[in-house]
């Protein structure tokens, strides 16, 4: 560590936390706020490593202490959050926001918060606006980096002292950049919560300390122009991105070298005596700083509080007083919860034994965790919230109970049955109803293709139908548990097992829109209601290809049907639920008419095939909303894109008299 303190580092926190706050609080001018975080990275990796260098430098170096420091600085004020948090949620969620909710402060006590968010929550999307722990993938990242850094540390020391931190941190951090550059364009929605994406930002701040052990700290006195001019070009890299920078800005990448290498000027040229030191020293925006971690974990959960209750619409005016009482509670937290645990001349410390430290941050730690497993496995505690439910919100309830039993590959003994993949015993099954029934009907894909084929299966739509569907499971990308090599040796060893195969794959893996987003993340970054521009959505046309030749491979055998993609509603159950069964659904404008785009280029890729002929899945449906996805004694979807059981029966009476010879 810096051996005299610098308030200037304090004051780059505040400059840190305030756009932050003014980002998640949605303020006009703030469409960058979020790389206040990538500042707080390069501010921790500066300050943690200052501490272990010194350390080793001093022969003292323990990991013990190390990990009793950081829990004094963090779990504190975290455990205190967290548990306010849960009152409000207890009180204000429905189950299934409840559940999701519970499975966060399960992974929030675990500090593997950005883990479960990489797989469930696209940062910029509308549901990031309802989840009020969302903001503690950040304490993940970083807690995640300090269970590895101290030992990478300690053994670059043993092995070739100050050249080895040098050379070992300073490669450790282009890897990160590197890797965050490439990982961007294959997965934008969840590099942004991934520690070896972000490591490269607390790396930065590990070379500044490194940097400056070496020169010597900051000495006061007359500084040079290089001094000023690199001190206020830190600033404005920082202001710079918190007004430019938006949701479409690919994240985090070579962009976020911007606040990164601004927050790195400011540490290492923003000396005392600089314009820039001076007006981060400033009194108050110093004490925004001290207060800056406590400010960060409260915020969060109050502006998402304000969003559900008001339905999403909180004035600015609201949120302004929300932002000024999260300040309000850091002062609070950092005066009476932060401080008491933390060494300070003159303060009595709470928890003076380093094993008192530990045994009770287990225990906060397995409450909490408890408090998670609880909550989630009793579905959202759902039996005490439907005490007080209204009669609708019962009713609603309900539907979604009865849409989620699941019908999924179905067999039924016979020769109507759906598999993964070609199993050994099925050519000789097949063999027998082909001389049962004649050529029967084969479905093949994805998902979309399981409910397809158990749709028609459950009706008992003819008396011959195969499936080999399998979730995720494409043409375009296969996997090695795929069965579309097996069907193609199928049907080429034994032509005549089917009359015709009908393809069908979901639309939401053959286009592309903002910031690269494929699939659900694509429909989440559009709220219900919000129009999805045709110029932001790009279909994927080398997977139509991939998809086109399959299938001629397979039409040299027997006649295809190419099904074009299915309408998919996208309307999340928090979303439905809060609105109610009789609520006026509809789908996003121009959400349609991507569909409808998909529908003529698959139309155009098989014009002039023989033995290809697509159908326009879309005008068959006749899709509606509301009444096609829930009415008020049904809910026809399970999810986002799947059917219910009673879904299934709809899309079967749809689409049999066009499938079935």
């Amino acid at each position: 560590m810096p051996a005299a303190y610098r308030p200037e580092v304090d004051g780059l926190r505040a400059w840190a936390v305030l756009p932050v706050i003014a980002f998640h609080g949605s303020f006009p001018g703030f469409s960058g706020g979020f790389v206040g975080v990538d500042v707080f990275f390069v501010i921790s990796g500066y300050l943690i490593t200052g501490i272990l260098v010194g350390d080793l430098e001093a022969d003292r170096y323990s990991i013990a202490r190390f990990y009793e420091r950081r829990a004094r600085r963090i779990l504190p004020a975290l455990f205190v959050v967290v548990a306010a948090s849960t009152l409000a949620a207890h009180l204000i969620l429905m189950p299934q926001p409840y559940m999701d909710y519970a499975a966060s402060i399960f992974s929030v006590a675990l500090f593997l918060s950005n883990i479960l968010f990489i797989s469930e929550i696209d940062y910029f999307a509308p549901s990031a606006e309802e989840t009020p722990l969302l903001h503690t993938w950040s304490l993940a990242v970083e807690e995640q980096f300090y269970i590895l850094f101290p030992l990478i540390l300690w053994a670059l020391w043993k092995l070739w002292k100050r050249p080895g931190l040098v050379w070992g941190v300073t490669a450790m951090t282009l890897a990160s950049l590197a890797f965050s550059e490439w990982a961007w364009r294959a997965y934008p929605a969840e590099t942004f919560y991934f520690l070896p994406s972000r490591a490269w930002e607390l790396g930065a701040g590990a070379m500044c300390a490194l940097l400056m052990r070496k020169s010597g700290a900051p000495s006061p006195g007359k500084p040079g122009a290089l001094h000023q001019a690199a001190g206020l070009a830190g600033l404005l890299a920082i202001a710079v991105s918190v007004v430019w920078f938006d949701r479409s800005t690919p994240f985090p990448s070579l962009w976020a070298g911007l606040p990164v290498g601004g927050a790195v000027a400011v540490i290492v040229y923003a000396t005392p005596g600089t314009l820039a030191a001076r007006l981060l020293s400033l009194r108050w925006v110093v004490a925004i700083g001290l207060i800056s971690y406590s400010a960060y974990l409260w915020h969060n959960p109050m502006f998402v509080y304000a969003r559900i209750l008001t339905e999403g619409d909180p004035s600015m005016w609201i949120m302004a007083v929300l932002a000024v009482l999260s300040l309000v509670l850091a002062w609070l937290s950092w005066k009476f919860v932060e401080g008491p645990f933390r060494h300070r001349p003159g303060q009595r410390l709470w928890l003076p034994r380093q094993w008192q430290v530990f045994a009770t941050s287990l225990a906060g730690i397995a409450v909490i965790a408890g408090l998670g497993w609880i909550g989630y496995f009793s579905q959202g505690r759902a039996e005490l919230w439907l005490r007080s439910a209204t009669p609708m919100q019962q009713q609603t309830y309900a539907l979604f109970e009865a849409a989620r039993v699941e019908v999924w590959n179905l067999d039924d003994g016979g020769c109507r049955f759906n598999q993964p993949t070609v199993t050994d015993e099925a050519p000789g099954r097949l063999v027998d109803c082909q001389e049962q029934f004649g050529p029967g009907l084969a479905i093949i894909g994805d998902s979309h293709a399981i409910n397809l084929a158990d749709a028609l299966i459950r009706a008992e739509s003819a008396p011959f139908i195969y499936g080999v569907t399998q979730g995720n499971c494409r043409p375009d990308t296969p996997g090695p548990e795929c069965g579309f090599e097996a069907f193609l040796d199928l049907v080429s060893e034994q032509p005549g097992l089917f009359s015709r195969v009908v393809f069908e794959i979901a639309g939401q893996h053959l286009m592309i829109g903002p910031g690269g987003r494929r699939t659900e993340r694509l429909f989440g970054f559009y709220p219900p209601g919000t129009e999805m521009p045709a110029e932001d959505l790009t279909l994927l046309n080398d997977r139509f290809e991939r998809n086109a030749a399959y299938l001629r491979a397979v039409s040299a055998y027997v006649p295809v049907v190419w099904l074009s993609p299915r309408i998919e509603p996208q309307l999340d159950d928090a979303h439905v639920m809060a609105k109610g069964c009789d609520y006026d659904f509809a789908l996003r404008p121009g959400q349609q008419e991507i569909f409808d785009r998909m529908a003529r280029a698959v139309e155009t890729l098989v014009a002039g095939e023989a033995a290809i002929t697509s159908l326009d899945q879309g005008a068959l449906l006749d899709f509606t909303m509301p009444q096609d996805f829930i009415t008020c004694e049904a809910l026809d979807w399970r999810d986002g894109d799947h059917l219910s059981p009673t879904g299934l029966d709809w899309l079967a009476q749809r689409l049999a008299p066009y499938l079935v010879p």
